[in-house]
């Protein structure tokens, strides 16, 4: 059996720091606070979903609930609903901006 607790502890320690050091280039960048700001709320989304082998489009009504994380430089979402082909559906997202990179990332698991 493979254990990731050593790895999961190294990476949280690193991280860690990297946060603490950082803390005031994060609170120097209003426009990442006013984005998160914009993004966190209740939301409800309606529409469709068209998948790359299906015929028609599948109708989607979800929730999408979304808070601030990571010291306000990104989003956790929660997203529940239904789509008419696949029944009910439910995802988390983290959405936030790296400032190393200059690009928004996107990570979502996904379950239906």
């Amino acid at each position: 059996m493979v254990t990731y607790r050593p790895v999961f502890c190294l990476l949280m320690l690193v991280t860690a720091s990297h946060a603490q050091n950082d803390n005031n280039a994060l609170a120097a960048a209003p426009e990442i606070k006013q984005t998160v700001n914009r993004l966190s709320g209740h939301w409800k989304f309606q529409g469709t979903d068209t998948e790359s082998q299906a015929k028609e489009p599948s109708k989607v009504a979800l929730t999408i609930d979304c808070r601030p994380t990571a010291l306000g430089a990104a989003v956790v979402c929660d997203f529940r609903g239904n789509v008419a082909d696949s029944g009910s559906v439910e995802a988390t997202a983290v959405v936030g901006y790296s400032p190393d990179e200059h690009v928004v990332r996107w990570m979502e698991i996904f379950f239906s």
